[in-house]
Parts: structure tokens; sequence; C-alpha cells
């Protein structure tokens, strides 16, 4: 999910509610416990993903230097967690 900064900003509430959602609609039909999650789901569960696309995009030189997780993240949706 895709969240522009104005509407963190605007509206923070909004965004939590909406990441909500996706997290009950997520673990209604979530995988048992042990078993492989193919669709991961928040920051924490998506970080070593998100840090080797920073890395093939700075590779490709598509960004100028090399950013950390946290970076792409407002405060808000940072602290999003299912």
């Amino acid at each position: 999910m895709v969240v522009k900064a104005s509407l963190s900003k605007a509206d923070p509430q909004a965004v939590r509610e909406v990441f909500s959602l996706l997290a009950r609609s997520k673990t209604a039909g979530a995988a048992a416990a042990g078993e492989f999650d193919p669709i991961p789901f928040g920051v924490a569960a998506l970080r070593s993903s998100l840090d080797i696309a920073i890395a093939y995009c700075l590779r490709q030189g598509l960004i100028a230097r090399r950013l950390s997780v946290d970076e792409l993240f407002d405060d808000v949706t940072r602290a999003l967690e299912p």
C-alpha cells in the first residue's frame, strides 16, 4: 500500500485506520504458525526485502545514495505494525 505524504500529514488517523483494516483482513486469511507467509505485511516484515530493493536501485543508478528503510516512511507510517 502506498500513501501520499500529504494524506499522512493531513489525516494520520485515516492512514492508521486503513492499515488496521488491511491488517485484520490479512489476519483473517493468515497462514498457520510456522508456515511460510507469501505476503509479508508491515515494515518489520518487509525490512530485508526493502533493503535489497534499495541496493538494486543504487546499483542501477536510480538513486544517488543508499537510503535506509526508515527514510522511506514518515513517522506515521513507520510506526504501523500489524
